[in-house]
């Protein structure tokens, strides 16, 4: 919905993908005890999960023309995405373009349906 709505349904979508992660950084927060990812300092099963995930971030982002503020306001998450960055995981997820240019593709088609 924040990606590819307009007005209101977009704001609400904004505030709804906003209220999810906040709910995910405080789990992270208080399964991690702090450290980067949801198993403590290694990544397992959950993290794994959740990676595939990471990659519609920064599309979403771009499609829908706003900024996530991990930083400022979803510091776990902020935390786990710069040490999933480093893991090879991270090279095996599809580049954000690709991603963008499949999402695109995926509305067009939805749309013409």
């Amino acid at each position: 919905m924040a990606a590819k709505s307009q007005g209101d349904v977009k704001k609400a979508g904004i505030e709804n993908l906003m209220g999810s992660l906040e709910t995910l950084d405080e789990a992270l927060g208080k399964i991690s005890g702090g450290l980067p990812f949801f198993g403590g300092e290694k990544m397992g099963f959950v993290d794994i999960m959740f990676a595939p995930l990471v990659c519609l971030y920064p599309a979403a982002e771009v499609l829908g023309e706003f900024k996530i503020p991990f930083e400022d306001k979803f510091p776990h998450l902020h935390g786990w995405l710069n040490a999933f960055k480093q893991s090879s995981i991270a090279s095996v997820l599809p580049e954000t373009q690709k991603v963008i240019d499949f999402s695109i593709a995926f509305m067009k088609k939805k749309t013409s349906s």
